[in-house]
């Protein structure tokens, strides 16, 4: 079993990406982002939460909680040889150029490859595509998603359903 970390500085975030990258076989890691739903602010909510797997530690990067976007994380998202395994991949991509200014490359959207090779004839969501192609339940809860992602403290059900969602989504790739 891997390591969650739970990532709220840029000097943190450097040293953790750092090791995750020299653990990882292949230049490919999960990705996701959250949010805070609309009802829970008063302007168009911004990423909260940068998810980043290998395979098997995760980093939750705690964006919210940072004076700027982490200079290490930037540059991995941006570089074009690491892929970025995700479900949504693309909005994510664009939500994060809309919120922190980073133009993420080497995105790799898992539906549409789902598609092309047979699989989703349940749904192409995260949940579904797990269960055809990993014979891996992934329990997902609505009401954890609709959480608030840039509350001081996150839950215990907020890391857990996080660290899933960029796990999976490599595991889903390799």
């Amino acid at each position: 079993a891997g390591t969650t970390h739970l990532v709220t500085n840029a000097e943190e975030c450097a040293r953790l990406l750092s090791a995750l990258r020299m653990d990882v076989p292949r230049a490919v890691l999960g990705f996701d982002l959250e949010w805070p739903p609309p009802h829970l602010c008063p302007t168009t909510p911004k990423v909260a939460l940068v998810q980043v797997s290998g395979d098997r530690d995760v980093l939750l990067v705690r964006v919210s909680a940072m004076p700027s976007f982490p200079p290490a994380l930037k540059d991995v998202l941006e570089d074009a040889r690491i892929l970025k395994a995700g479900v949504g991949i693309c909005g994510d991509a664009k939500k994060l150029l809309a919120d922190w200014h980073v133009a993420m490359k080497g995105a790799v959207e898992l539906q549409g490859l789902a598609v092309r090779y047979g699989y989703g004839e349940h749904g192409t969501g995260l949940k579904q595509l797990g269960c055809e192609i990993l014979q891996a339940p992934l329990i997902r809860h609505c009401r954890v998603a609709r959480t608030d992602w840039a509350a001081p403290e996150l839950t215990s059900a907020q890391r857990t359903y996080a660290a899933a969602d960029a796990l999976v989504g490599r595991a889903l790739l390799v």
